[in-house]
């Protein structure tokens, strides 16, 4: 079990940052799944958020489509059980540079999207960009140092 994000670097805000684990296990089935449904409304009130739940598998095989989310996790991490899962992955530059530029078409579609939908009206369209925005930092938040 891995903590990852905010939570374990210098930009934790008590109240307001929450926390973001991964766990990894093999297998991953309906079992694991259930027993860790039992505890999401705990984790709900302690702004926990549901972990991800892998198998080593699926990181070795996800590198190269989620480069950014694991190196995120791996930039700021803490081991808090069993062996460490983020230990030696490494990123081909090629696979950050096609998830960025897919991350960012995505926005921008969004975005004009979000223009026309409010035509154009200055008040709305800035709260749809702040929403969007908020959006995009969530997405990036650990990864920042």
């Amino acid at each position: 079990m891995v903590a990852h994000g905010s939570a374990v670097g210098t930009q934790f805000r008590p109240g307001i940052s929450d926390y973001n684990f991964l766990i990894v296990a093999d297998p991953v089935d309906l079992a694991l799944l259930e027993r860790l449904a039992t505890l999401a409304g705990k984790w709900r009130k302690r702004r926990i958020s549901a972990p991800l739940v892998l198998q080593p598998v699926f990181i070795a095989n996800a590198l190269d489509s989620w480069p950014l989310e694991f190196l995120c996790m791996s930039a700021r991490y803490r081991v808090l059980y069993g062996e460490d899962p983020l230990a030696g992955i490494s990123f081909q530059p090629e696979h950050v540079r096609l998830q960025c530029e897919r991350e960012i078409r995505s926005k921008l579609l969004l975005f004009r999207r979000a223009y026309i939908e409010c035509e154009g009206a200055p008040k709305r369209l800035k709260q749809a960009l702040d929403r969007g925005g908020r959006r995009c930092r969530r997405s990036s938040a650990g990864c920042s140092t």
